[in-house]
């Protein structure tokens, strides 16, 4: 949130700023549990009985596509291509050069695809282990996937929900 926003906010009367950090609130949940988060929760759940080979082809088939996507789509890496440091079909992985933070950091929009719409990505803004803050971008649908792992490998595993309720702060 800028700090004009935020601002803004605190300037709102206080029943006014419920009824907007509900919407908020409301929003983000929609953004991660709406249309497509039980589709993304039964297909985790369906892995989770994956033999190793299972895994060894699926994570072939999905580097192959995500290497081929990248060279092709993500500005940054199709410069590297366009260059000849990388082959225009992704290559082979171990031909992919390390990714420095700093580029990320200096512009993350050339680490998005052309074919994303940019209007809709979600905003990831961490700081690290180093303190120096770094802006990832993802879309919404990965943004789910993200929850939704979560669910399947943390929650579900100790019999809890996204959905259940829960009183917060200390007993």
């Amino acid at each position: 949130m800028s700090d004009f926003v935020r601002n803004i906010f605190h300037a709102l009367p206080p029943s006014v700023r419920m009824l907007a950090a509900t919407a908020g609130g409301v929003r983000l949940r929609w953004r991660r549990y709406g249309p497509g988060f039980s589709r993304w929760v039964r297909l985790f759940q369906e892995r989770q009985g994956w033999t190793r080979a299972q895994w060894d082809a699926y994570q072939r088939t999905e580097l192959r596509t995500l290497l081929c996507r990248a060279a092709e789509q993500v500005p940054y890496y199709r410069s590297l291509v366009t260059n000849g440091r990388l082959s225009s079909s992704g290559g082979e992985v171990e031909q992919w050069p390390i990714l420095d933070k700093q580029p990320v950091r200096a512009r993350p929009l050339d680490f998005v695809g052309r074919d994303c719409r940019r209007g809709h990505l979600v905003h990831v803004h961490t700081s690290g282990t180093t303190g120096t803050p770094l802006l990832v971008l993802r879309s919404a649908s990965t943004e789910q996937a993200w929850y939704a792992m979560f669910e399947v490998r943390v929650r579900n595993v100790w019999g809890v929900r996204w959905s259940d309720r829960f009183l917060g702060g200390a007993s």
